[in-house]
């Protein structure tokens, strides 16, 4: 009887250490499962900016991060590339800040310039962020637009604001206004014809291409700094200052998107 008693003992003993081994086994394949989704939640994103970063001719890669494609409009397609050189890629832009990118209203004294790649990862940005974002998409090619920084006036509150604006010129020289924030096809307007906005003064405006260098390159911003505001005649101490604190921050972001540029391209 004894000895039938302690075989059962060691049978039940075997089964519980048996049992002990296949929780703990299935505690560790759990917790590994849980770092592993973590990992792929974590290098999903900039798996999505990798993707995003080697497409920079065309604003089509924006299906790499997202299912969903912005709306098309045809008429407003062959309205760009009558008007537009490079009309197409025009076109492809401004569907992408249109109907793509929020806007998000920064903090008070918080002015926090994003990259391009930043602004794409988080779907939303302010006036620069957008028009950084819109000068990265098209061709490294096109020149038949300036990025401008100055004052606004806000026809309808009465309000005046400094602001940031991508400004296109058609085929014959026409000045345009490109509005990112307007999720609809009436962003790109002929300076002339601004309804509920005017002009009130522009500190500097920086070729389009100029910018896209200077992203890929800081090593040129201040001597092209110092020779804008020497072309420019520009003898107020504080403009002069808004000039410096301008070229101050797109140092900063060229220097992030190069080193998130550099980062990405690691093998």
């Amino acid at each position: 009887m004894k000895g039938i008693l302690k075989d059962k003992s060691d049978n039940v003993l075997q089964g519980i250490v048996k049992r002990d081994k296949w929780v703990c086994v299935e505690k560790r394949l759990k917790f590994s499962i849980i770092v592993f989704l973590i990992s792929l939640v974590v290098c999903s994103k900039y798996l999505h900016i990798n993707l995003f970063s080697i497409q920079t001719s065309e604003a089509d890669y924006y299906t790499y991060y997202t299912d969903v494609e912005p709306p098309e409009n045809s008429s407003f397609k062959v309205w760009c590339e009558r008007n537009f050189l490079d009309g197409h890629s025009i076109y492809n832009a401004y569907r992408q800040i249109a109907f793509k990118i929020k806007y998000r209203e920064e903090p008070p004294h918080n002015d926090f310039w994003q990259t391009p790649l930043e602004t794409m990862h988080r779907h939303a940005g302010d006036c620069e962020d957008a028009v950084l974002f819109f000068n990265n998409i098209l061709p490294h090619h096109t020149n038949n637009g300036r990025i401008v920084w100055g004052v606004i006036e806000d026809l309808v509150k009465n309000v005046e604001f400094a602001h940031v604006w991508f400004e296109l010129k058609d085929r014959k020289g026409e000045p345009y206004f490109v509005d990112p924030f307007t999720n609809d096809w009436n962003g790109i307007t002929h300076l002339a014809l601004l309804k509920d906005k005017k002009i009130k003064m522009e500190i500097v405006g920086i070729p389009n291409k100029l910018i896209g260098d200077l992203l890929d390159n800081n090593l040129e911003i201040e001597a092209i700094k110092r020779s804008i505001i020497i072309r420019k005649q520009f003898f107020d101490p504080d403009v002069i200052r808004m000039i410096d604190d301008i070229f101050a921050k797109l140092q900063r972001v060229s220097l992030r998107y190069v080193e998130q540029k550099r980062m990405l391209r690691r093998p």
